[in-house]
């Protein structure tokens, strides 16, 4: 009669806690495994949908918007339940805006500065000949951005404003309000009056007139004394000139004693 031998295979279920056991696949069971790990606080652990690990497989963290990540961003399994390195940590972010680029024919103050925080201001200002067009200041907001668009300098379109007309007197041209730079205004008195100062005054770059607005004042009118006639004399013979209604004197002859 022949001879069998019977092998019998006992697969025994263990508790995946059990030490020294082998689950379905082969793998050690505690030595081999991970649980995945409570996700820090603001953040979460991918993949999300899987809680068992086995050793040399990795998780990966990410923390929530407006959280920084402090720590590594993904931890290898160990086996025995212990991941590799420590967990990291969600901490909210230090929230600074980043200085912007400097205007054109301008600059920002404060001048050495990099970074602001929340609350922070910034001021553009503009080379000379140049003008401010936007917001001269800037705060620094909560979500990393400056609370305006970025002003720019734009070039000054220098003008000189016409001033008033001299008591008694005009000014050429009358037609216009405002005088480009290097332009020329011309002044001129009413009859009677004499111009004291330029007679014309041109617009400089700093939008002024190149001297002081010019007066009109009455004339002086004098009578010269005239030539003395032959064999006479004028008397007062110690002036030259006389006021106007005011008699030179009378003539006197040489011959009369």
């Amino acid at each position: 009669m022949n001879s069998f031998k019977i092998v019998v295979f006992l697969a025994v279920c263990f508790s995946h806690q059990a030490l020294g056991t082998f689950d379905v696949f082969g793998r050690a069971g505690f030595f081999s495994r991970c649980f995945k790990p409570k996700p820090p606080a603001n953040g979460k652990i991918t993949p999300e949908h899987k809680n068992v690990f086995y050793k040399n497989e990795k998780i990966w963290i990410s923390c929530g918007t407006n959280y920084d990540l402090v720590g590594a961003k993904d931890l290898k399994c160990l086996g025995r339940n212990k991941w590799w390195p420590a967990l990291p940590q969600c901490v909210p972010k230090v929230v600074q805006c980043e200085k912007p680029k400097e205007p054109r024919d301008g600059f920002i103050v404060p001048k050495d500065e990099t970074l602001f925080d929340v609350g922070e201001k910034i001021w553009f200002k503009c080379d000379r000949g140049f003008e401010l067009n936007g917001v001269k200041d800037l705060k620094c907001l909560s979500n990393g951005r400056w609370s305006a668009p970025f002003p720019r300098c734009d070039r000054k379109i220098v003008k000189c404003e016409k001033p008033d007309e001299p008591d008694n007197g005009s000014i050429r041209p009358d037609d216009q309000d405002f005088f480009d730079v290097d332009e020329k205004i011309w002044f001129s008195c009413e009859r009677g009056f004499e111009l004291k100062g330029k007679k014309d005054l041109q617009c400089r770059s700093n939008g002024k007139w190149s001297d002081k607005i010019p007066r009109c004042e009455r004339k002086v009118v004098k009578c010269e004394k005239p030539d003395e006639p032959d064999n006479g004399s004028i008397r007062p013979d110690d002036q030259d000139f006389f006021d106007v209604d005011k008699k030179s004197g009378s003539v006197v002859s040489e011959d009369s004693n």
